[in-house]
């Protein structure tokens, strides 16, 4: 376990290492201020500037999305730049269809989506942007070392894409503070701590007859990511064993007490009945009707319900809970850093251009703002600068399409509006940028894996998680006792989930050679 370090979350520059070996360190001298000008230096060039260079960049946002005021936010990034970004939008569906068009023809592109870098690299497609990157000193410190690894060819140091920044704890339990107000209870930092507070939110009467403790769901382990750390050491990632093997979390002896405690639970109540068979958009509703103790899911989800129950009643409050302690410590941990990002196409003409554009719009708070909501004092104003508080003029969404918001960099850079909804993503925003969450860190962090690789070893890589939620939903609902969990695995071993473990074991002693 460790205190959080994310560069993401800091205001000074980042030093990348390995990762970055050919970036030179930024300097703390801001963006675009002017050095001071020696006795006998020239007189400033008069000339007229040159003409905008152009970046072709390929969009997921599709065709026919454009609205009026786009324009406008484009002549202020000129102005700013000297460097018109002109997005590329495929039509519905089409992304990855005109990208291949694209790299195989001699249309201009310069920077793209991509979900796997390695892909494009080993077919010669994209470039590295070592050199690019020294003169985008944003750029290099919004994003972690670990970031910036995954983008890196280890046996070379390039660079390959400019990375998306993980978010390692958006599936924190959000606990209704009003509720433990009225009921004199004190927000809980541990298990038991936790149990007393479900009990509690179950067995009284002052919230209505309907209460719901807590709701979570499986999709996207979300209930993984809200509560298996507090039994295992490395959270809901994978862990090694004493051969050195690379085991998935599911295989982690604690799993199993982690599953029994889901479906103590269960049989409680405290979990909401529909969790496994419902969908996810459903817990809106009933957060709405002022139902749900605990939200033990993605940050996203039940913010609709959240909106119509603050505005209903002012006084509720959902509160991430910043300390959350079991048996194995922390329920909290770092995420693997992923191969997705942005990348530059070999062909590229215009790249100085496009890393010049993706810089400045993560420079600073308000340049951040302008790609993302439009034009300060006409699509939004500050309501408070220091927290990233923002209020939006009514209408601007219908005016400005956000289709030059790609490279966010890091989170705390965002701006919230002054809403329900923008006040939950602020407290969020604060919440991640706490150093003192403790973060547990997975025993394999730092290893970038090839997933399809990985899946391609077995030819139902994708019955192995059908198999493991359908069985998972019996043992929480009671359906199957928990005596069954060795056949549970067996099953999941007969499907090749040892043989991807084989694979990734595999990758990962390759990685620390």
């Amino acid at each position: 376990m460790l205190k959080r370090k994310l560069a993401t979350l800091l205001t000074v520059p980042l030093l990348v290492t390995a990762a970055a070996c050919s970036i030179d360190q930024a300097t703390d001298k801001p963006s675009g201020a002017p050095s001071a000008q020696t006795p006998d230096a020239k007189p400033a060039n008069t000339d007229k500037p040159a003409a905008p260079a152009k970046a072709y960049i390929l969009t997921k946002v599709e065709a026919g999305t454009e609205l009026p005021d786009d324009k406008a936010v484009l002549e202020t990034i000129v102005k700013e730049t000297n460097v018109e970004p002109v997005m590329i939008k495929p039509p519905a569906g089409t992304y990855e269809e005109k990208l291949n068009i694209m790299l195989a023809s001699n249309e201009q592109l310069d920077a793209f989506i991509v979900s796997d870098w390695t892909e494009f690299q080993k077919k010669g497609m994209i470039r590295p942007i070592n050199d690019l990157l020294k003169n985008a000193p944003e750029l290099v410190k919004n994003y972690t070392k670990e970031e910036w690894d995954a983008v890196t060819d280890k046996k070379t140091g390039n660079i390959y894409a400019i990375p998306f920044a993980n978010t390692p704890i958006g599936n924190a339990p959000r606990i209704r503070t009003d509720w433990l107000e009225a009921l004199g209870l004190k927000e809980p930092t541990t298990l038991e701590e936790f149990e007393a507070v479900l009990e509690a939110f179950k067995t009284t009467d002052k919230f209505g007859k309907n209460v719901i403790p807590l709701v979570t769901h499986l999709s996207f382990q979300q209930m993984d990511r809200a509560f298996m750390g507090l039994w295992t050491k490395y959270g809901d990632h994978n862990w090694i064993d004493a051969d050195g093997s690379v085991k998935p979390a599911i295989l982690d002896p604690a799993y199993k007490s982690y599953i029994a405690k889901m479906a103590e639970w269960y049989a409680k109540g405290y979990i909401w009945k529909e969790a496994f068979t419902q969908e996810i958009n459903a817990v809106n509703d009933l957060v709405s009707q002022n139902r749900v103790g605990v939200l033990g899911t993605w940050v996203s989800v039940g913010l609709t319900g959240i909106d119509k129950l603050m505005s209903e009643n002012p006084n509720a409050n959902y509160k991430f809970m910043k300390s959350f302690e079991g048996p194995a410590g922390s329920a909290y941990s770092l995420r693997l850093p992923v191969r997705q990002g942005i990348a530059f196409s070999v062909k590229s003409k215009n790249a100085e251009a496009a890393i010049k554009f993706f810089n400045w719009g993560i420079s600073n708070r308000t340049n951040r703002n302008i790609i993302d909501f439009g034009l300060e004092n006409k699509h939004w104003k500050w309501a408070d600068k220091d927290k990233g508080i923002i209020e939006r003029t009514a209408g601007a969404e219908k005016q400005y399409s956000g289709i030059y918001s790609l490279v966010q960099g890091a989170i705390t850079l965002g701006s919230s509006d002054k809403t329900i909804s923008g006040r939950i993503w602020s407290d969020f925003f604060a919440f991640t940028a706490d150093s003192s969450i403790q973060l547990k860190k997975p025993a394999d962090y730092g290893a970038i894996y090839d997933e399809a690789k990985i899946n391609a070893t077995v030819p139902s890589a994708s019955d192995i998680d059908k198999l493991r939620d359908r069985w998972l939903v019996k043992f929480i609902t009671g359906q199957e006792p928990m005596s069954k969990w060795d056949t549970f695995l067996t099953e999941l071993k007969k499907l090749g989930l040892d043989k991807m473990a084989e694979e990734r074991t595999k990758q990962y002693k390759e990685q620390q050679k």
